[in-house]
């Protein structure tokens, strides 16, 4: 952990962490609830005051919520949609009357620019012919416009970690994970070979990435603020969902970072907070490592896999039969559905992206969406965007709508708070300067 990331922890204490983190929690209650059109109304107006003011760690909140009330719709519309295309008008006016823009917001405008521009040219020319084809692109261009509309709020003026952002990752993957193993606790879907329960937040894999996500953005700040208890239970509800939902690759990469993090908290001499982690993994893993056990004894892992390289070789033939822009969002779908499979995702980010832009513009969509600068394990932010690129290398993850949204407020924010925590530095070396002169 750099600088960043201690000031990112020391930034959420108690007050700053619980009053936001309740406040979400009950946000995502009121977008799930009957009343969603409320909440989406609400979260619309949230996204719009926060755009205009600049402030991208509230945006990032807004955003992590309308991710969790993703089937909530406005009027015809659905949310996603309406929050994004509010929250990017309010950016650009923001930018208008400020210098907000930096060099990075605008390469991964121009990025985003770039492959919008072929999405475009490409459904006019020959869009989907599937309901889950034409999903897809439309999960890519409300993702890919997400990107524009926190990229244009590169210059925060609150000058602060964000902490809204990590309070609503945290609230909303407590509300999926309680959602989804109150389904799994009460058998309202047994959880057999390969049939996946229905949460709030989609099928079992997503819950998983979420889950492991939040735990590992939770586990980040706990190791740099060491305190209070809750916060240690929260981080075993979510710690559990992945391993419960008999995710495999969510549970390995959560617990590959997770002692990644305890690694780093031992060199910097935190014993005690190490103990209660790694305690705790142990506990977790052998009280509920039942239901993955059991999984990975069966044919299932040998299926899947059989399913996966099938995807993965139909991707990489179809990128190389057009390597130069592709065969156009959501047509893979259309291919994967015809051949008699049953997903429609590719379950590798970079096959997907190759496939459907073409070798050039899918490399910039990959840099857009995971830019190499925001991951890494300074903050908890940049954790969670870690915990998500690593998973899209075999689930459906960034490239899908909810875990999308997510991954890109992670990436986005991270850019940010590195671009302060280096003008800061500059700043004290200027200062340092000045005074020996």
């Amino acid at each position: 952990m750099t600088g960043t990331g201690e000031a990112g922890g020391m930034a959420l204490g108690r007050a700053a962490f619980w009053v936001p983190f309740a406040g979400y929690v009950l946000a995502s209650l009121i977008v799930l609830s009957s009343r969603s059109e409320i909440g989406a109304g609400v979260l619309v107006v949230a996204a719009a005051w926060a755009a205009l003011k600049g402030n991208a760690d509230a945006l990032g909140g807004v955003l992590c919520v309308t991710a969790l009330g993703a089937g909530a719709r406005i009027g015809a519309l659905p949310c996603p949609l309406v929050v994004v295309a509010v929250a990017g008008f309010g950016s650009v006016c923001y930018v208008l009357r400020t210098d907000g823009w930096t060099r990075v917001a605008w390469l991964r405008c121009f990025g985003c620019a770039l492959v919008l521009s072929v999405l475009a040219w490409r459904w006019i020319g020959a869009r989907p012919s599937t309901r889950e084809g034409r999903f897809v692109v439309y999960e890519q261009l409300v993702i890919f416009l997400c990107i524009v509309t926190l990229s244009l709020l590169g210059k925060d003026r609150t000058h602060k970690a964000p902490r809204l952002s990590v309070a609503s990752i945290a609230a909303i993957g407590s509300v999926a994970s309680v959602s989804a193993l109150y389904l799994v606790r009460h058998n309202i879907v047994q959880f057999e070979a390969n049939r996946q329960i229905v949460s709030v937040f989609g099928g079992s894999n997503y819950v998983a990435a979420l889950a492991a996500a939040a735990a590992i953005a939770l586990f980040h700040v706990v190791h740099a603020h060491p305190t209070g208890v809750v916060r240690w239970i929260i981080i075993g509800l979510l710690f559990a969902t992945p391993i419960v939902m008999a995710s495999r690759t969510s549970t390995a990469v959560m617990l590959l970072l997770a002692a990644v993090l305890l690694i780093q908290n031992r060199r910097r001499r935190r014993g005690f907070s190490s103990a209660i982690s790694a305690g705790l993994l142990v506990v977790l893993a052998s009280v509920l490592g039942g239901a993955l056990l059991r999984r990975l004894g069966t044919t299932a892992i040998a299926s899947s896999a059989s399913d996966r390289f099938f995807l993965w070789r139909m991707a990489w033939t179809t990128a190389l039969h057009a390597p130069f822009l592709g065969i156009g969002p959501g047509r893979l779908a259309d291919l994967y559905l015809e051949s008699g499979q049953i997903a429609y995702y590719a379950h590798n980010l970079f096959l997907s992206l190759f496939a459907q832009y073409g070798f050039l513009v899918g490399i910039v969509a990959v840099l857009v969406l995971l830019p190499p600068r925001s991951l890494t394990f300074a903050t908890p932010l940049s954790a969670a965007a870690v915990t998500l690129g690593l998973i899209s290398l075999l689930e459906p993850s960034v490239d899908t709508l909810r875990l999308g949204l997510l991954c890109v407020v992670c990436t986005s924010l991270s850019l940010r708070e590195r671009s302060l925590s280096t003008g800061s530095a500059n700043c004290i070396r200027g200062e340092s300067r000045e005074a020996r002169t």
